[in-house]
């Protein structure tokens, strides 16, 4: 099977690319108003049902400092892999 490479697909796919975080960000919108009803309307405010989390800043932290490691470490990994399987030069220009 070849790549497809029409002009048509590839500019569909480049303005395709967001709708997948607009996805995720429509969901968690969803969730977080459809929580807001739980609260008594007019009696409670939200703030006033929030769970005090003390220790929250350790455990934030730490995944926030584990995320951007594997980021990087993603991202090394990424440029070597495309470094060593790179297309050779003579290759590169075929067709231009």
């Amino acid at each position: 099977r070849r790549v497809p490479d029409a002009p048509w697909f590839l500019t569909l796919c480049v303005l395709a690319s967001p709708w997948g975080i607009v996805g995720v960000e429509a969901g968690w919108t969803a969730t977080e108003v459809g929580r807001q009803p739980w609260v008594i309307g007019g009696v409670m405010r939200t703030s006033e049902a929030v769970t005090p989390m003390p220790g929250l800043a350790g455990p934030f932290l730490a995944f926030t400092l584990l995320y951007a490691v594997l980021g990087v470490v993603t991202t090394l990994l990424l440029v070597r892999q495309f470094e060593v399987h790179s297309p050779r030069p003579e290759v590169r220009h075929v067709g231009a």
